[in-house]
């Protein structure tokens, strides 16, 4: 029985998904499955997945999902049901489009979570990239470093940060080099299959609210090809931006006051407060005076100022006027 499952989610990327494959299988630990879940590709795309599958040396299966719609379920219902069908200790993510480079990348998760039995999470980090290959941000967590006390000679070793560590870096690990334990995903119950944008987000919030030690490895482990903003082939691009403030709204309202974590309910009241105050905005430009002056008090609430205040009593005139 393998010790990790690797779950890939994807749909009509079959191209993409050979080249992520192809990257998996030059792993060096080799006691791992990939699952690949197809969210409703056209016919000719599954059939290139399901050779670029049969091509792999690692054992790897296909999970073709129902669709409801044309749209499919999406990548938190698609990962969740990757997950349902796998039998290993260990969970490991990687984004269709994205691709591992460390080879060694799971034999040094295993290794450390199965010398640390307390830890539930580990991840490493990444290369943020443009389509051609143009360096967006690295490494991904670069505050991160700090955090870890990263020494020379020192820089690839894992170690254990405390959560709140990693909070207060203000940019969550990113799935691709997330390996955590089997039990702790069932602990959380998975991802938000609510949510067609941001569900990474959630779950790492999630993790935070369960745990209070985790594994990070300051190594480049990944690369994350950024989305192309023109294309609408990913949830960051399909989903507009007042529609990622009401996700982003109803994650914080989600866990804030709800963790004993300090730091994590301060992220909250960030996510939270600055898109209640992108939506008042937007709302004030279109002159729905009514929505923007409840957006507003809503940001003011999460997050308070002088000047915010201002402009919410300046909006609630204007939503009494407009009445």
């Amino acid at each position: 029985m393998p010790q990790v499952s690797v779950i890939i989610a994807t749909r009509n990327r079959a191209t993409l998904l050979r080249r992520c494959l192809q990257a998996i299988d030059q792993q060096s630990y080799r006691n791992f499955e990939i699952i690949v879940v197809d969210d409703g590709s056209d016919p000719e795309q599954l059939a290139q997945m399901k050779t670029s599958i049969a091509g792999l040396d690692a054992q790897a299966r296909l999970i073709t999902l129902d669709q409801p719609s044309d749209e499919g379920v999406g990548p938190a219902a698609s990962r969740n049901a990757g997950v349902a069908q796998s039998q290993g200790e260990y969970i490991a993510f990687c984004d269709d489009d994205d691709l591992w480079v460390d080879p060694d990348h799971l034999q040094t998760a295993i290794a450390f979570l199965d010398e640390h039995q307390e830890l539930g999470y580990y991840f490493a980090d990444q290369q943020a990239l443009t389509i051609d290959d143009k360096i967006v941000r690295s490494p991904w967590l670069e505050e991160a470093h700090h955090a870890a006390l990263v020494a020379p000679g020192q820089a690839s070793a894992p170690r254990i940060l405390n959560v709140d560590d990693v909070i207060a870096v203000n940019r969550f690990p990113h799935l691709n080099t997330t390996v955590l334990r089997t039990s702790l995903f069932s602990d959380i119950g998975g991802f938000d299959e609510t949510l067609p944008y941001s569900e990474d987000l959630c779950f790492a919030y999630d993790v935070y609210a369960k745990i209070e030690k985790l594994a990070y490895r300051p190594h480049i482990a990944s690369h994350h090809f950024v989305p192309d903003p023109s294309l609408r082939a990913n949830a960051s691009t399909r989903v507009g931006g007042s529609d990622k403030d009401l996700i982003y709204v109803t994650i914080a309202n989600r866990f804030l006051g709800k963790s004993k974590s300090t730091r994590l309910s301060e992220a909250c009241r960030e996510l939270g407060g600055y898109a209640y105050k992108r939506l008042a905005s937007d709302q004030a430009v279109a002159r729905n005076w009514e929505a923007a002056s409840r957006f507003a008090k809503a940001g003011d609430k999460m997050l308070p100022s002088l000047k915010w205040r201002l402009y919410t009593l300046y909006l609630s005139l204007r939503a009494s006027i407009a009445r």
